[in-house]
């Protein structure tokens, strides 16, 4: 006990806090495209998806963490999100009744009970999948098939998300939110905007934007609006933690949460952005119109687009319920301690303790569990990697939902 004391005492009171939005670069990558790209989901730096459109055609780009590269699909198909449970459990929607899945192999077409403009796709696990589409229409995949909901929207649906079985909630048309509550869809509030980008972390940690520009967070109880709206929309919203969250739009427009206030980023393009989603709080990926893809990147100068420096820890899936698998890069043999604290600097769970590993990409599972045995709380935690004694930075932040 005393050694494992003294050797994770050296991080006790550390907190990960998020990039300067005034530091923070946001690199152009080539996409090899000029489609319009919509929506972007991933399971690691080297294994990221992205859908979207060219006219009268759909585009399906992959990372392997070099470059994109289109993927082959069955053909003729719009493409508007992606989401996937494993690299081998992929979803894109898209026109016309469009819901194709990834095996890790082939892309297919799906069958459907209707035949709608999917907009928005999101699930928990592989057998509980939301899809969302312009007519108002939402389906369910249990695993086995895709089954239609009674809706409560009349009209458009553009996002939806869920952190529970008997918790989801989308976007849509005339001002309004609706959720689900295990039993049935219900138009819920009106914000005095048209919302669209939808993401959260718990059931009273959820946020929304809108076309109009303004931002908005559920607490449990009740919407409220943290950025007026503004003549610029706001199309995607996206963030690793609590307290670090993103959100984008039209003009190349990028705004950053850092738990107490939004701030405009510096942004290298004037394209429509449309989607987002990261590896880690310092990997973070935007698309957009006209091919668009960029990359943050908190240590590149100004300019000259260097190549962001990879997390030394990586979570997936984050946010994460009820477990998650924590994946690191050990450059040469060493002595390795793998540990997950909470946002005050305390030790939750030790994952390696001065294990000793040979080089190479490593990954361990954290079944959400502290040291003790008993769950740990919702929220957020930090996850830190010490080589041969010495931090190894940037650790990960996680978001255990529940």
């Amino acid at each position: 006990m005393r050694r494992r004391t003294a050797v994770f005492g050296i991080l006790l009171g550390i907190l990960l806090a998020p990039a300067s939005a005034a530091s923070a670069q946001w690199v152009p990558m080539p996409s090899g495209t000029t489609a319009t790209l919509k929506g972007i989901w991933g399971f690691a730096p080297d294994d990221i998806f992205v859908v979207g459109y060219a006219p009268g055609d759909g585009r399906i780009l992959h990372f392997d963490g070099s470059s994109w590269s289109p993927m082959p699909d069955p053909g003729g198909y719009v493409f508007y999100d992606v989401w996937g449970s494993a690299p081998d459990d992929v979803w894109a929607v898209g026109g016309s009744g469009t819901i194709l899945h990834y095996d890790g192999a082939i892309w297919s077409q799906q069958a459907l009970p209707v035949f709608s403009n999917f907009i928005s796709i999101h699930g928990r696990s592989r057998d509980d999948v939301m899809a969302v589409a312009s007519d108002g229409s939402i389906v369910h995949f249990d695993g086995d098939d895709w089954q239609e909901m009674p809706s409560s929207a009349p009209l458009e649906l553009f996002n939806v998300w869920g952190c529970a079985a008997d918790d989801w909630w989308a976007t849509g048309t005339e001002l309004t939110l609706h959720h689900y509550d295990g039993q049935s869809w219900t138009a819920v509030s009106d914000l005095g905007d048209l919302l669209w980008g939808l993401w959260g972390f718990a059931s009273d940690d959820i946020f929304a934007d809108g076309i109009a520009g303004g931002i908005y967070h559920y607490d449990g109880a009740n919407w409220s609006t943290q950025v007026e709206a503004l003549s610029s929309d706001l199309f995607a919203i996206w963030g690793p933690a609590p307290n670090d969250v993103y959100a984008v739009g039209a003009s190349g427009r990028i705004l950053h949460y850092d738990g107490g206030d939004w701030t405009a980023m510096s942004s290298p393009t004037t394209r429509s952005l449309v989607g987002i989603w990261g590896c880690s709080a310092t990997d973070i990926f935007i698309v957009g119109y006209n091919g668009t893809i960029l990359r943050y990147d908190p240590l590149a100068a100004a300019g000259t687009g260097a190549s962001p420096r990879p997390p030394a820890v990586r979570a997936m899936p984050n946010p994460f319920n009820p477990a998650t698998t924590i994946h690191f890069h050990v450059p040469r043999e060493s002595t390795v301690s793998l540990g997950i604290y909470d946002v005050a600097g305390r030790l939750v769970r030790i994952l390696h303790d001065q294990v000793r590993l040979g080089p190479g990409e490593r990954s361990v599972r954290w079944d959400g569990n502290t040291d003790r045995g008993t769950p740990a709380a919702s929220g957020s935690y930090v996850c830190r990697l010490l080589l041969d004694g010495i931090q190894q930075d940037p650790a990960a932040k996680l978001s255990l939902i529940k």
